[in-house]
């Protein structure tokens, strides 16, 4: 039985070998392969000729297959231009991404795993990224390490940190930006650092990330492509399992990497395939289909297998990630089992007993902290355990003769049952916010108490300006009768201007006074049933005086069927009479104002829409605002000042209804209110 098994292997060996040699019996191809400066993996030697790890592979991939390599020597970038537009054919040492495996095609096979490090010079001080903040960053333009979903852009931008990268075309001209303080820092892979940090005097830092696969990359608009990249695969994966290949003496004599261990083949088993040889032969037309089939076979394994690795890096880069900003994070993060004992705990958590984190995992809180605080959060963790629910409690604490304020949120951690199998708990000092919200409180009730004293004052002093203003008005209006006396007709012009301007004052006091008790909240309504379209038809039967002065034509556009509203008429009086005034003094003689009623769901719309000149946009809002006036200045041509929107506004707030303006410059304004129907 055991003679008939190594008959079989030897077999199938033999009929991949001799598959494998007849389809590379090929005519011979001129193969283009781009290189750059990127030492030791790849480069020009000072005899001008390409040299460096990759050239190792692909020249010995190349007399295999009977191709002859032209290089084309050029830059990182200028090498992957070059590849889409299929100028070259093959490029080595390239990560892969999503985004480029859109502009080109990549191997199967992995050749090289590397990684990408930050250095920096003597004096420079980094330790970690966040020391990167307001550095000078040196880093090969389109690189994986730089531009890829974890290279060093997204990594500090996760992390907040700003810092300005000086994009250049070699490693070699990273470390001269470094090396002459052009740079604070910069980004190679860690192959090449470790050939020339010595020679250009610069020092590894602590941050070293993404961990990349390199393949060689093909051009995606090549017929060649499918060719190329099925023969590269093959033989990169016959050398790889061959530990005393070219591969492995290449890796030895230009990265340092030696194969783990030898594998060993029985001399029996060798003499065995020998002797077997001419049966196989024989036989060779049934291996091309049996390689075929295994060829595809084995290749959809690998792409899942590649798909798989990729995604397990993934994950164990974004754990890595998480894990850094828990630890580092300002808030105390930490994880408790139903025992309330602390299964992990973050460096800000643990510096609140003045522990380290391993000196608390595994203790209780009541082993950590005072008793009362002790049990009151075994409380709360106690009750999201059994509720399943999560807990938010801001709460006043002391610890250690300090004083703090902390506000805590406790999650539930479930199996897959949903079972709560933890807490995790999130603590955050929010001393300086509670401090700050006192502050705020006391200042507003200052403030509400200088708003009472500045209210108190407008009401006294409009009550004892108000009733000089009503006895010289009485007064004039008893002249202008004729009642003490007969009086020219000079007089009587005189008198009408002084008339007119005590109205004005009279109107101004009676502003301030109905502000003054708004604000206060003094303010008597009185509601009743209103009938909407007699109080319409009301307000501008009293403006028609003031509107015929400059020949405008008031239009009034009432709905039929309004209900009548429960409102106190005489307020909304105030509002519609405000507002129409408003419109006769804005708008050009001989124009027209629309008074407009409508119902609208569960409102009635009041709308009062000139044509005059318009309030500019960033005006609009402002107009409702105490004392505001569009046309504001010595020289405005309008009184007023600047109460009756405000006025209205609270009216019609009071009300349970909005106020609004709708306006374009030049065109002409419409405002619009709305009182709710119950």
């Amino acid at each position: 039985m055991k003679r008939y098994l190594i008959l079989l292997v030897g077999l199938l060996l033999f009929y991949t070998s001799f598959f494998s040699a007849t389809v590379s019996a090929d005519d011979s191809i001129t193969v283009r392969v781009g290189i750059y400066e990127n030492s030791p993996k790849i480069f020009t030697d000072d005899k001008g000729n390409a040299s460096g790890f990759w050239p190792d592979i692909i020249e010995y991939i190349a007399s295999k297959e009977g191709w002859k390599i032209e290089y084309v020597h050029g830059t990182w970038t200028e090498c992957l231009t070059r590849l889409e537009n299929t100028e070259i054919d093959i490029m080595p040492d390239v990560a892969y991404s999503e985004e480029r495996s859109a502009l080109d095609d990549f191997s199967n096979e992995i050749v090289y795993v590397s990684w990408s490090r930050v250095y920096t010079r003597e004096g420079v001080d980094i330790q970690s990224l966040l020391d990167l903040e307001g550095k000078n960053v040196a880093v090969l333009k389109g690189s994986v390490n730089v531009e890829g979903p974890d290279g060093i852009k997204a990594l500090v931008s996760a992390f907040h940190v700003n810092c300005s990268f000086i994009e250049v075309d070699s490693y070699i001209k990273v470390f001269e930006l470094i090396q002459n303080g052009e740079a604070d820092a910069g980004v190679t892979s860690k192959d090449f650092g470790y050939q020339h940090e010595k020679e250009y005097n610069v020092l590894e830092t602590a941050i070293i990330f993404q961990p990349a696969s390199l393949y060689f990359a093909f051009s995606k608009n090549s017929s060649l492509t499918p060719y190329l990249i099925e023969r590269v695969d093959y033989h990169v994966k016959e050398l790889k399992e061959d530990q005393g290949s070219i591969y492995y003496q290449s890796l030895d004599k230009w990265l340092g990497v030696k194969p783990v261990g030898e594998s060993v083949i029985p001399g029996w088993i060798i003499w065995t395939l020998i002797g077997i040889g001419g049966l196989a032969f024989l036989l060779a037309g049934g291996s091309v289909i049996l390689r075929s089939q295994v060829k595809s076979k084995t290749k959809k394994l690998t792409a899942e297998i590649i798909e798989h690795k990729q995604a397990k890096d993934a994950l164990k880069e974004s754990d890595e990630k998480l894990r850094s900003i828990v630890e580092n994070s300002s808030d105390q993060i930490f994880m408790l089992d139903k025992n309330c004992k602390f299964l992990s705990i973050n460096k800000a958590a643990a510096n609140l007993s003045r522990k380290s984190p391993n000196e608390m995992i595994g203790k209780s809180l009541f082993e950590i902290f005072p008793e009362t605080i002790a049990a009151q959060f075994s409380k709360n963790i106690k009750n999201v355990f059994d509720t399943g629910k999560s807990i938010f409690i801001d709460e006043k604490m002391v610890m250690q003769d300090r004083e703090f304020y902390n506000s805590t949120a406790l999650n539930p951690v479930k199996d897959g049952s949903g079972r709560v199998i933890a807490v995790a708990g999130i603590v955050r000092d929010i001393t300086e916010r509670k401090v700050a919200e006192e502050k705020i409180k006391k200042q507003n009730i200052q403030l509400k108490k200088l708003d009472g004293v500045k209210t108190d004052f407008l009401n006294t002093t409009s009550h004892e300006l108000r009733t000089p203003v009503s006895s010289i008005k009485g007064y004039i209006q008893m002249l202008l009768k004729h009642t003490l006396g007969d009086i020219t007709e000079e007089q009587k012009k005189a008198l009408e201007v002084i008339l007119r301007n005590t109205n004005r004052l009279d109107h101004l006091i009676q502003d301030i006074l109905d502000i003054s008790r708004l604000e206060s909240g003094v303010m008597k309504f009185i509601t009743e049933k209103t009938d909407v379209t007699k109080m319409v038809n009301e307000i501008v039967e009293t403006m028609q005086a003031s509107a015929d002065l400059k020949r405008i034509k008031i239009k009034i556009d009432i709905q039929k069927g309004i209900p009548d509203l429960m409102i106190d008429s005489e307020r909304i009086k105030q509002v519609l009479l405000n507002l129409v005034d408003n419109a006769i003094k804005f708008s050009p003689d001989g124009s027209t104002i629309n008074v407009k009623t409508r119902k609208e769901k569960e409102d009635v719309l009041f709308e009062v829409q000139d044509f005059g000149r318009g309030i500019p946009k960033n005006k609009q809002k402002k107009i409702f605002e105490k004392f505001y006036q569009v046309d504001s200045g010595i020289d405005r041509k309008f009184g007023g000042v600047g109460l009756g929107l405000t006025i209205s506004k609270k009216i019609i707030n009071l009300f349970g209804g909005q106020i609004w303006v709708d306006s374009t410059l030049g065109k002409g304004s419409s405002f619009k209110f709305t009182l709710p129907l119950e």
